[in-house]
């Protein structure tokens, strides 16, 4: 799920952000997870974030990569903030292979830590790059509400 939020003071992203997404499997096989949920952020002004105790400052097209419904506290102490907030929950298989996280080891890590506690990475400098391309494009894909099931996945 894809939204755009605009935050003039504080704002909390909630695990209900969660509630109402289908669960998209992405194994079949026994040995599949309890679902998993992850979260991307994509910064478009400064932005102050709160997460698990942390306190991170966002640049314009930095993106922060959350393996977790905890909720994340999004503080603007200045003008409007915008963000692109991509939620999503799903079913990966244990253990996490490459096909679903790729040959990063820090992403590896981080969807293997499981859900208890907070988790994240954040990508900064991301100006001009194919990863904000990819965002918009996801972005413009669930504005569509296409009934296709490679979409889907």
């Amino acid at each position: 799920m894809a939204s755009i939020k605009t935050v003039n003071s504080n704002y909390q992203l909630k695990e209900s952000d969660f509630i109402g997404l289908r669960r998209n499997d992405l194994s079949s096989s026994p040995n599949c997870s309890s679902e998993f949920h992850i979260r991307f952020i994509v910064s478009h002004d400064f932005a102050e974030l709160t997460l698990a105790g942390k306190y991170v400052v966002l640049s314009p097209d930095d993106i922060v990569m959350v393996s977790s419904a905890q909720p994340i506290n999004i503080i603007n102490r200045g003008e409007p903030v915008k963000l692109s907030v991509f939620s999503e929950r799903l079913h990966a298989p244990t253990p996490l292979n490459l096909v679903v996280v790729g040959d990063n080891p820090m992403v590896h890590d981080l969807m293997n830590a499981g859900e208890r506690t907070l988790r994240f990475i954040v990508y900064r400098q991301l100006r001009n790059q194919i990863t904000q391309r990819y965002f918009d494009l996801l972005t413009e894909l669930e504005r569509q509400d296409l009934q296709d099931v490679f979409i889907d996945w």
